[in-house]
This record gives C-alpha cells, structure tokens and sequence, in this order.
C-alpha cells in the first residue's frame, strides 16, 4: 500500500517538473500591445521602464502613421541603456530608417556622459522580426533573451 502511494507521488511529481521546466509560448499572440506587456514582464529591465503615450511617442521614434498600424514603446526613466518597442507594421514596409535613427539617438545621448551604458546600447541593441511585427530591444539583463524568445514563438 505505502509503495502505491508513493509511486502515486512520484509520478505526479515527475509530471509537475515536466510540466514546468518549459515556458508556455501558447497563449502568445502577435498583438503588439499585448506581446510588448508579455515581454516586459519577462525582460526584467534594471531601472524603471515607462509605457510611451500616443502623445509622448513623438520625442523618440519618428512614425509615419500610414505604415505602423499599432505598437507599444517601453522606455528607461534611469538613464540605463534599456528599451522595448514592438510595432505592427503594414505588409511590406519597414521601419529601419526609424530603428537606425533611435539606435543612433539611444547613443547620441550616453557618449561621454555615461560610457558603460554607451556600451551596452552598442552591444545589445537588436531588431527582430516576427511577420509584420517587429521588436527593437536593448538591454543586457537576465531576461532579455527571455523576452526575445517570446517574441520570435509569437503567433
């Protein structure tokens, strides 16, 4: 009787660890808004991170409204060399001038004020591509990979 039992507890042990050892990417979808909150709570970012308004975007990125059809900016409020923007994109546009010009401006503003952040702006920043969505992310903390694993299993 005791070996049923515990055979009965290891096996769902066993089943419980299984289960858990891998993230799940199902409920994932492509929606920027949605995908960009998934990230962040996976990204982990060193300081603190501000969701960019629709009047606020402005001052970072230079969108033009007839090719981003919906997104989500994260930004870092502490001078830390993070952020996180996903956007949506009208099938067959781009958006590299725009990522090249705020890469260009994330290191504009830490060359010779703050080096090791000048650092990891040139050493991380990176853009992924999901279909018409697309992720600019920068950022060297324990959940960055995390939040770009997250982004390429979206569907």
């Amino acid at each position: 009787m005791y070996k049923k039992i515990l055979a009965t507890i290891l096996g769902a042990t066993m089943l419980f660890t299984v289960g858990c050892g891998k993230e799940d990417t199902s409920d994932v979808v492509l929606d920027p808004t949605t995908l960009a909150d998934q990230m962040m709570e996976v990204f982990k970012p060193q300081g603190e991170m501000l969701a960019l308004s629709p009047e606020t975007i402005d001052n970072y990125y230079d969108i033009d409204p007839t090719v981003v059809t919906n997104y989500k900016v994260y930004v870092s409020t502490s001078f830390i060399g993070e952020e996180l923007a996903v956007f949506e994109l009208v099938e067959g546009t781009d958006l590299d001038t725009v990522l090249d010009q705020r890469l260009q401006d994330m290191k504009d503003s830490f060359d010779g004020y703050l080096p090791e952040e000048l650092s990891a702006v040139n050493d991380t920043g990176e853009v992924l591509t999901n279909g018409n969505v697309i992720c600019f992310i920068v950022g060297d903390n324990d959940g960055t990979q995390g939040a770009k694993d997250l982004f390429t299993s979206a569907k």
